[in-house]
């Protein structure tokens, strides 16, 4: 934010046509007196997708035809008198995702991204009326014929995650494009501050806080400025003024970086919500020239804090502030069309965050709205942030300079955002046999290199998921047990995870949500009846899998990601709510198993094993009481107990074995409840606790192409294994079993001996 600044919103008429050639950039369009009287009137910062097909714009020849044009934008805007002696700038918040931009029919530039923000100096070419000409693309990526999966059937060519992810998530003809946050005129002095990045360190002697200010300065002058740089560092969520300093400047000509120290003796650390209070600072840097006047003023919220990733082969877990934090942390994507995701949106979803007990947000594979961070930081919300990409992209040494480019504008954008507490460079790169050139090759090491030498204060993933044996610059485990990894939800007991960063299953939405969109609900309409038992085994294993984790707690486990809190879109999706934010039966598991206080049960298929508790709070709780109680289907007691306890901070305490004659006929509900000086702390419940929900039949292999889902089977189904669908495909599926019969019957050798030569002749 700068109070000096003036600022005017490009707000429009902005006025747009598509054109079928991408590469044109010669167009009349870009003439000042260019007649656009015909051309289509569009609202300012929209994706155009949802504008031009707000009933349905996820499927269909007609959503994926919008990425075969280039869209023209077109607007006029007058420089307000205020600009006269000033420098005068445009600043795009945000276009997705190539740019080109004309002033008066003069070529400013490019950029690609989808994501930052960027600007053009327009001093001496504005004038009192002007025409400003946008040309948006974000084209296709080319088929690859020789794709085994939906996921590597193009090598991806932006540095963008959310389109067309073709397995589940992002529909396979959505690829958001578009001037889709707020365009700006801006007036400043010749000499500004274009940024202020800063460290913090704790003193080890007098455990003050020792911040250092990086204040990026540029003098667009021809001779050195000379004068004063004044800092005031002042309480936001407290009152209090830390410092208030002047500081004898000179800044020469050019771009240039002042590097300035600042101690706070007794300093007032962010915490997230559930470790402290998230106190924040205002800080307000102003630059003055020899005659004592303002040239220029950057003023910013900010917290400080330290975090630490302690990494080893047996464990993997965070530190804030030198205190261990055990993460809980659900994956969060607002939505497909980010320009839709209001800032009362985002409030509400944190709501729902902070509600379930979650003390950490995965921004998966994109880059937020810069509404969402500042939220993070006022409510002491963690942030893991992913980088824009995701699976298999172009593994050439060109794309890795594109990618490496928007990784630092990435960095410089929210490296000042206290919540955000990790970089992660790309997801799942070698999520497919022999494609790991991504890894390998290009981009990934290199952007590795680039996170840690540009943000030495944070963790930084070379990848998240599939790397668990690299635990020095990965590590943690993609485990989707019961889900699309197969299995069963329960056979993640016994399993020994560092860091648990996604994990879940896909459901059916709200049949209401269902109803409102007619495509879908035809395509789906094969499941309608069975949501509530698809909505139950989805809730079944987040909540098994949740206490499973938190039992493991730093033994070896350092925190939970569940995948997701919110569907992209009207899906068959891993939210716990579905994209119009009606719950799924998942959501109460996850606020139940996710609570920092939680009382639980140990148990496993044969029975149960213990009563447990777990405490996350950095505090002790002191003379609890833990009770529990076994019912069976008549309501009649089968055991009960009790036990006063001390629960240690941060810990999973084994309060009690627990054990009694199972009938697996039977059905039983489990009670659970701890209390502190007649105040209940926790409740907890299992219903027919043996009888477990099957794995959904046909999940997670049958999937809808045209939807981009799995669909548990359906008239649509296909292979999620592209390569499955072939003619040579089907034949390989129905060869594979007999096959494994083959080899079976040959190890344990009783095969005919002439039939034992006829599979060896057919199998080798």
């Amino acid at each position: 934010m700068n109070p000096l600044r003036s600022r005017w919103a490009l707000n429009g008429p902005w006025r747009l046509k598509d054109e079928p050639d991408l590469t044109n950039s010669s167009s009349p369009y870009i003439v000042p007196d260019f007649d656009d009287s015909d051309w289509r009137e569009v609202p300012p910062a929209t994706h155009l997708q949802p504008w031009l097909y707000p009933d349905n714009p996820y499927w269909g020849a007609k959503v994926r035809a919008v990425n075969d044009s280039a869209w023209w934008y077109r607007t006029r805007f007058a420089c307000p008198d205020e600009t006269y002696g000033q420098r005068v700038r445009l600043v795009f918040e945000a276009v997705d995702y190539y740019a080109e931009v004309w002033c008066n029919g003069q070529y400013l530039g490019e950029h690609e991204g989808n994501f930052a923000p960027f600007s053009f100096d327009l001093t001496g070419l504005a004038q009192p009326e002007n025409v400003l000409v946008v040309k948006v693309t974000a084209p296709w990526d080319p088929i690859r014929r020789r794709g085994l999966t939906y996921v590597d059937q193009v090598y991806r060519g932006m540095v963008k995650g959310l389109y067309a992810h073709n397995d589940g998530l992002i529909p396979p003809d959505v690829n958001p494009i578009g001037i889709w946050r707020p365009v700006w005129l801006e007036a400043h002095a010749d000499v500004s501050i274009e940024r202020i990045p800063f460290r913090v360190i704790e003193d080890e002697y007098d455990h003050s806080a020792q911040i250092t200010l990086r204040i990026h300065v540029h003098n667009r002058r021809s001779d050195s400025v000379s004068g004063v740089l004044h800092i005031r560092l002042a309480g936001e969520t407290f009152g209090g003024v830390r410092a208030d300093d002047n500081y004898l400047i000179e800044v020469p000509p050019g771009k240039h970086t002042i590097e300035q120290q600042v101690r706070i003796p007794d300093p007032h650390w962010w915490w997230p919500w559930d470790m402290g209070r998230p106190d924040l600072y205002r800080l307000r840097c102003t630059i003055y020239d020899d005659d004592g006047r303002k040239l220029d003023v950057d003023e910013q919220v900010m917290g400080i804090r330290q975090v630490r990733l302690l990494r080893s082969r047996e464990t993997m877990h965070y530190q804030v502030n030198k205190v261990p934090i055990f993460v809980r942390g659900t994956v969060y994507m607002g939505g497909l069309y980010l320009s839709q995701l209001t800032s009362e949106q985002i409030e509400a979803d944190l709501d729902r965050v902070q509600q379930c007990g979650l003390n950490l947000i995965r921004l998966h594979v994109h880059v937020a709205p810069p509404e969402l961070y500042a939220a993070c930081d006022r409510r002491g919300i963690l942030i893991w942030q992913d980088f824009e990409l995701n699976w298999v992209h172009d593994p050439t040494p060109e794309f890795e300079e594109r990618a490496v480019r928007l990784l630092h504008e990435m960095i410089e954008l929210l490296e000042n955002h206290a919540s955000v507490i990790t970089w992660c460079c790309h997801n799942e790169p070698t999520a497919l046999p022999f494609q790991d050139r991504n890894l390998t090759q290009h981009p990934d090491r290199r952007l590795y290199r680039e996170a840690t030498d540009a943000d030495p204060s944070r963790p930084v993933f070379l990848c998240s998921g599939k790397q668990e044996e690299d635990w020095r610059h990965s590590g943690d485990a993609h485990a989707y047990i019961g889900g699309g990894h197969g299995g069963h939800y329960l056979d993640v007991y016994g399993e020994q995870r560092r860091l648990v960063t996604e994990f879940g299953c896909e459901a059916p939405p709200d049949p209401i949500t269902l109803d409102e969109l007619p495509l879908l609900a035809r395509r789906l309409a094969h499941v309608r009846e069975h949501i509530p038992e698809l909505q139950r085994y989805q809730a079944a294993l987040i909540k098994y899998q949740v206490e499973w984790y938190r039992l493991t707690r730093f033994k070896p486990c350092g925190g939970y990601i569940q995948f997701m809190l919110v569907d992209l879109c009207p899906q068959v999706g891993c939210g716990v709510l579905d994209a119009k934010r009606r719950p799924r039966s998942a959501l109460q598991a996850l606020q139940s198993a996710s609570q920092p206080v939680h009382v639980m049960l140990e148990y496993t298929a044969a029975g149960p094993v213990a009563v447990w508790v777990v405490n996350d709070l950095i505090r002790p709780l002191l003379h609890c009481l833990v009770e529990w109680q076994v019912l069976d289907q008549q309501g009649s007691i089968v055991t009960r107990g009790s036990a006063q306890e001390d629960i240690p901070a941060q810990r999973a305490h084994r309060v009690t074995l627990l054990t009694w004659q199972v009938d697996q006929k039977a059905s039983y509900t489990v009670l659970l409840r701890l209390s502190h000086r007649d105040q209940i702390l926790d409740e907890n419940r299992y219903d027919d606790l043996f009888h477990l929900p099957p794995r959904p039949r046909n999940y997670p292999w049958r999937f809808d192409p045209l939807l981009g889902m799995r669909c548990y089977g359906g008239p649509h189904a296909r292979s999620s294994l592209r390569v499955f669908n072939t003619w040579y495909g089907t034949l390989a599926t129905w060869l594979f079993p007999v096959y494994e019969w083959a080899e079976r019957m040959l190890k344990e050798g009783r095969s005919h001996a002439k039939l034992d030569a006829w599979l060896r002749r057919l199998f080798g």
